[in-house]
């Protein structure tokens, strides 16, 4: 149920290249191809494909996918129903719902109240890793290996993060008027926590 898919060409092979234009052919205009000549890294990429999205009258809503994030059959649908509700309290050029992936265990986290230190990397960390949480962490891998789980909370699906991923976003377009395109200069991580903290501040 996707209107139209935008798809960043990030310095690819040759041959990856001809498989990529191959689908742009055979999609009717459905699917339109940006081909950069050299590999921007993740904050290039996605600035490239969320600027033409926001110049693209068919793009309403503009949804961010990695080229590893496979989502569910009703993912869409469930973030769409998820976004309406939120659009009440929040308007839509200040808001982004991100649907997390299941592998990473966010689903038990969305449960926990009060558990997103658990998920969000704290101040000083580097990919999650920091000196200070060493205590913490050991204690965590214990219980897990001794099946202790944590407490289930709220039921609700919706869990409040201070910043996400690329990979899932879900916006209106209306918000690139607000908060602006991702900033190359990062080139490759952090740039999507820079690009998503905007929706916060």
């Amino acid at each position: 149920k996707v209107g139209k898919v935008i798809v960043v060409d990030n310095g690819s092979s040759v041959e990856t290249r001809k498989g990529i234009r191959g689908l742009e052919q055979n999609a009717s205009g459905w699917i339109s191809v940006i081909t950069l000549t050299e590999n921007l890294g993740s904050a290039g990429g996605y600035r490239a494909g969320i600027g033409r999205a926001s110049a693209c009258s068919e793009c309403t809503y503009i949804w961010l996918l990695d080229d590893d994030n496979v989502p569910a059959e009703d993912a869409l649908l469930t973030l769409e129903e998820d976004y309406r509700k939120l659009c009440r309290a929040t308007p839509p050029e200040r808001l982004a719902i991100l649907c997390m992936r299941e592998a990473q265990g966010f689903r038990d986290f969305a449960r926990t109240p009060g558990s997103f230190e658990r998920l969000m990397p704290g101040s000083s960390s580097f990919l999650f890793f920091r000196v200070q949480d060493l205590p913490g962490g050991l204690i965590r891998l214990m219980l897990k290996k001794l099946k202790v789980l944590y407490p289930a909370g709220s039921s609700s699906r919706l869990l409040t993060v201070p910043y996400g991923p690329y990979g899932g976003l879900f916006f209106h377009q209306s918000a690139i008027s607000t908060f602006g395109l991702p900033d190359e200069r990062f080139f490759v991580y952090f740039d999507d926590t820079a690009f998503t903290l905007g929706f916060t501040l």
